[in-house]
């Protein structure tokens, strides 16, 4: 069977996306390595613990990119161009509330379990702190930029 055009680019895309994983996958190895040097067991734990809500929501980032990519494609490929902007903003005013709700859960709930729950010695309760509030304003900043995302993957060819 021969290879036309598009088996080319779909096999070379889906190498590139392989190597980009793996180039990913060394530099967050290589650098947990360094940060846990610099860290210490005892902090580089906090910095796990307190950040781990950021990665905990990263697989709702690609349910919610892969759901509103799916809308813009469909606009997309009926020339629709009002509808894919009303659409691109609905998206943008829904991602705005899911980044109100979880802001407002994690400086509550989440703020409370840090403060309460979590054992931290008093000298790192600052730092803890601020890694916590970094993390949250993170994920709110990501939870923002999904209906941008998709948009980029809609276009792609």
């Amino acid at each position: 069977m021969p290879i036309n055009g598009n088996n080319k680019r779909i096999a070379k895309n889906t190498l590139i996306l392989y190597l980009r994983m793996l180039f990913t996958m060394l530099i967050v190895l290589y650098t947990s390595r360094i940060v846990l040097s610099a860290l210490g067991i005892e902090d580089y734990g906090l910095y796990q613990t307190v950040c781990g809500l950021a990665a905990m929501f990263s697989f709702l980032m690609t349910g919610m990119a892969t759901s509103t990519q799916r809308f813009l494609s469909f606009y997309i490929g009926n020339n629709d161009s009002h509808a894919l902007r009303r659409t691109f903003g609905h998206c943008m005013a829904t991602h705005l509330i899911i980044a109100g709700i979880i802001l407002i859960l994690a400086e509550s709930a989440g703020l409370w379990f840090v403060c309460q729950e979590l054992s931290v010695p008093p000298e790192r309760y600052t730092a803890t702190h601020y890694v916590y509030q970094f993390s949250v304003a993170a994920l709110c900043l990501n939870v923002m930029t999904v209906p941008y995302s998709a948009c980029i993957i809609a276009h792609e060819k």
